[in-house]
């Protein structure tokens, strides 16, 4: 049979992991868009809003902000979920224990 407490850690590390790896991947599209992106504003192909990174002003388009920001919350929003679980899980299995 599946162990209940092994099953929310592994989940709660998974989690973790993979939230550090997708805020990781937003970080990387950053430092991308630092060397691609033009520095200066071009209305014509959309890249109007302003991105600092670093003291280097970069300007990109909706939706590469959009597609940023998106793993940056996501990759934070998921860690969290997975520390959430974690705590669940030492609340739920150390109740057990103590009344043993």
């Amino acid at each position: 049979m599946i162990d209940g407490k092994k099953t929310w850690h592994f989940s709660a590390v998974c989690f973790i992991l993979s939230g550090i790896a997708l805020f990781y991947y937003g970080l990387v599209i950053q430092y991308r868009y630092q060397a691609t992106l033009p520095r200066t504003e071009d209305k014509p192909s959309g890249h109007i809003f302003p991105l600092n990174i670093h003291g280097v002003i970069v300007f990109q388009t909706a939706r590469e902000q959009n597609r940023q920001r998106l793993f940056e919350i996501g990759g934070f929003a998921i860690v969290m979920l997975g520390l959430a679980t974690g705590g669940i899980s030492e609340k739920k299995f150390k109740i057990g224990k103590k009344l043993e």
